[in-house]
């Protein structure tokens, strides 16, 4: 098989693998495909199993990471009526945790554990940024010393680090929402209770507009992200 032919039978089973695990929406298809061809069919045919277990890695990730939707309610009665609504369309009580002033009873609400009150997700979020940030800039000086002294292999290495970190914080910075608890501590200390959902990303929408319409008074105030295993 020529090398032409090679690399398009590579692009093609590449494609098939990111569009099979839904990976269009976060990488640039077209780019990661065809500098991954490039390197499977210059250096080694390995690297496609590495690139395969990446996109599956990234997959898993993302199914893992449920949104994180915040609701401010005026009292406590108006957020009872919003929890109710929401367990009837499936929702868990579980995945809804509660905040208020430390002088307001939520007793009868599903109430947040002392690491969501703390929003250890904003820690996880700076842990990851600037360690993305971090493990580039070392790819990015690896890549100046080895061609430097003519370790092309591990150049293509270094290169292949920095693409899959310029990717995957190109996906944090515009495709994951940051909303944080910072931001509603405004309205805690006026009184109001605070409602954080966690939900799969597909419902985001449904249930900001389910509780738009049937509980207008109760204010969408922004989606983050949460990961359930990590107790965040």
């Amino acid at each position: 098989m020529s090398t032409i032919s090679r690399k398009a039978t590579v692009i093609k089973i590449i494609d098939t693998q990111i569009k099979l695990i839904n990976l269009e929406a976060y990488l640039t298809p077209v780019l990661f495909v065809n500098l991954l061809a490039f390197l499977i069919t210059k250096y080694n045919t390995r690297l496609y199993i590495y690139a395969e277990s990446i996109c599956r890695a990234l997959y898993r990730q993302e199914a893992m990471m449920l949104r994180r939707v915040y609701f401010l309610s005026p009292d406590v009665e108006h957020a009872q009526t919003v929890v109710t609504e929401l367990g009837q369309v499936g929702v868990d009580r579980a995945q809804i945790h509660t905040m208020a002033r430390e002088d307001i009873d939520i007793s009868s609400l599903p109430a947040a554990t002392k690491d969501q009150k703390r929003d250890r997700v904003w820690l996880f979020d700076r842990v990851f940024w600037f360690g993305d940030l971090a493990i580039f800039a070392v790819a990015l000086l690896g890549l100046v010393l080895t061609l430097y002294w003519g370790l092309y292999l591990w150049t293509v290495v270094a290169a292949v680090v920095m693409v899959v970190t310029f990717f995957l914080g190109e996906i944090f910075a515009t495709k994951i929402p940051h909303a944080h608890l910072n931001e509603a501590k405004g309205a805690l200390a006026r009184g109001e209770i605070l409602l954080m959902v966690d939900v799969p990303k597909h419902r985001v929408d449904e249930i900001n507009g389910l509780v738009s319409k049937h509980h207008p008074e109760t204010e969408p105030s922004g989606v983050g992200w949460t990961i359930q295993a990590l107790g965040t």
